[in-house]
């Protein structure tokens, strides 16, 4: 996982954090276009809730839209001087829902 933050650097990512403990997890921001990066070890279930919530959002447009008034609702929040874990919670009543909604048409709930 470490071998990959030199590259990343090298494309304009800055590692911002580092959690070996959770999945190898790495956060790297990039600044044009700003970006958060979240990096996890290959097989690890957060990288596959990512994915599946991804693909979810691309073949349900009502939910990708909902999705992204609440981002931008708790970006507008954090700018106005919030910090990152309120964006996360504004974000989170929406993702949840959709969570719920993908899992289980999944068959997982």
């Amino acid at each position: 996982m470490a071998a990959n933050v030199p590259a990343l650097n090298a494309a304009g990512f800055e590692l911002r954090i580092r959690e070996p403990r959770w999945h190898e997890h790495r956060l790297l921001t990039g600044e044009d276009p700003s970006v958060n990066l979240h990096v996890f070890s290959p097989d690890c279930p957060e990288r596959i809730r990512h994915l599946m919530f991804r693909d979810w959002l691309r073949a349900n447009p009502a939910d990708a839209a909902m999705y992204v008034d609440a981002k931008r609702a708790a970006a507008t929040a954090t700018v106005a001087g919030e910090q990152a874990m309120d964006y996360n919670q504004g974000k989170e009543g929406v993702i949840r829902e959709v969570y719920t909604r993908m899992f289980v048409a999944d068959g997982l709930l």
